[in-house]
């Protein structure tokens, strides 16, 4: 193993050296010059990543920290929304929907998608939705006897605005 790499070593050098030689010095000089400012420009490509990657990780790191202290900071509107009133016998998934779609256009807000799940749910993504908005339309769709069963919210990045899906039913 040693052998080979010295004959890599020899077979390698040997050209180089015979190609320097044959220069004028002043050549010489201008390749060594090359050479460092080449070595210069690769270090500093290779820095400038290191340092650019830490730089993102860092502004991640801290726009994670951001939207976690968000939503921990609104998670007690949840529990502030008024329980569910009374529901009309023979209310299904359809009405549902209906009831829905109505309190959205109230509150102009609109869910990119809506499928009903059984008899008596529906699950509503919203992207890109105004929260002050979207809240208001959730607290008043409670209203209408609709229980939240599962409900994520996400921030944007563009301020006030959030990303929502949701599972309503009935409430029995």
């Amino acid at each position: 193993m040693r052998q080979s790499i010295q004959q890599l070593k020899s077979q390698v050098q040997e050209p180089v050296m015979r190609y320097w030689q044959s220069r004028e010095p002043r050549e010489r000089t201008m390749l060594a010059l090359l050479v460092g400012v080449v070595v210069v420009l690769l270090l500093w490509v290779v820095i400038s990543s290191i340092l650019g990657f830490k730089q993102t990780q860092a502004e991640r790191a801290s726009k994670s920290k951001a939207d976690l202290q968000w939503m921990q900071a609104n998670i007690n509107l949840v529990a502030a929304l008024p329980e569910s009133a009374g529901v009309e016998a023979g209310v299904d998934s359809s009405s549902l929907r209906m009831r829905a779609n109505q309190l959205m256009r109230q509150y102009q807000i609109s869910a990119a998608r809506t499928q009903p799940v059984g008899n008596s749910g529906l699950v509503l993504d919203f992207q890109t939705v105004e929260f002050d908005a979207f809240w208001r339309w959730l607290s008043a769709f409670k209203q209408q006897g609709v229980t939240v069963r599962t409900l994520n919210i996400n921030p944007t990045g563009q301020s006030g605005l959030v990303t929502a899906r949701l599972e309503v039913q009935i409430a029995e």
